[in-house]
């Protein structure tokens, strides 16, 4: 793991708790991480919510694009990887907790409350839906609380992730959808973007473009999709030039032009930012499995 990356990892087992593992918090701030190699974990389902940043999973032959604000979650024994991305700058949580479709008193609660969250966790349709910002502050509470010695450590605890299932039992059933919770200026933003990638797509154009301040429009902008108008920008140029990369015979430096960087040696350093990998090597790769039978 890259060196700054950094990792805060609470282990439950101290406070007793049935069916609690351990939370993490995650920060990746470099693109120079391994891929999440194939796994699983044993009896337990995997909840991550993402508060900034994005990520890639593989799971089940399917691709899931992760962005923040979204939670992914893997069911007890899934295998599941970043497949052949790497692991992106991002901020998430993670939690682990054992849940059986014979479970009884999830947590310690009683049965009403428990079959209703085994229930909806094993009745979910996608492995990708909607959060909210209100799990994150659960999920900083009990990372906090679980580092503070406390007589009351253990019901604050059950009291939080009490908190903490009753709104991702809600978000299951509702199934919320990214798409559906951007907000309709912010989606013309986005679809102007991606209709002008060859452009400069000024903050301050983009801010005008929705008869907003510049102030209000990047940070609306960031609080609907996780990143500020100009990193999301980038996103967008380097997923079109991996496309270009991997299905077209431009050379690099045409590409770079094409995209509108400076030169191929700022549009190299930019792609190898975003994905751990030169253009070059990009598409050594993508040639290579192509051929493969």
């Amino acid at each position: 793991m890259n060196s700054q990356n950094v990792r805060i990892t609470t282990d439950f087992s101290g406070l007793a708790i049935p069916n609690l593992q351990l939370l993490s918090r995650v920060e990746f701030r470099g693109s120079d991480n391994a891929p999440l190699e194939p796994h699983l974990h044993k009896d337990c389902f995997e909840l991550c919510y993402h508060f900034e940043g994005r990520q890639h999973y593989e799971l089940g032959g399917r691709l899931y694009d992760v962005h923040s604000g979204d939670i992914f979650v893997a069911m007890p024994n899934e295998l599941h990887s970043t497949g052949l991305w790497t692991e992106e700058k991002s901020k998430f949580y993670y939690i682990l907790f054992s849940c059986m479709p014979d479970t009884q008193n999830f947590l310690g609660l009683d049965d009403a409350a428990s079959d209703c969250i085994r229930d909806t966790l094993y009745s979910i349709q996608t492995r990708l839906f909607r959060g909210i910002p209100h799990l994150k502050k659960l999920m900083d509470e009990l990372l906090s609380i679980s580092t503070t010695p406390s007589p009351f450590c253990r019901a604050r605890t059950i009291s939080l992730l009490t908190e903490l299932f009753y709104h991702l039992t809600r978000l299951m059933q509702e199934e919320n959808t990214r798409t559906d919770t951007l907000p309709e200026d912010i989606r013309t933003v986005i679809d102007y973007m991606s209709a002008h990638l060859t452009e400069s797509c000024r903050s301050e154009s983009l801010a005008s473009l929705i008869h907003l301040s510049l102030p209000h429009f990047q940070r609306k902008f960031r609080m609907s999709t996780g990143f500020s108008p100009y990193d999301y920008l980038q996103r967008l140029k380097i997923a079109k030039a991996q496309e270009l990369l991997a299905d077209s015979e431009m050379s690099i430096t045409d590409i770079s032009h094409f995209l509108g960087y400076s030169s191929s040696q700022h549009f190299s350093g930019v792609f190898k930012q975003y994905t751990g990998q030169t253009p070059s090597a990009f598409r050594r790769q993508t040639k290579e499995c192509s051929m493969e039978p």
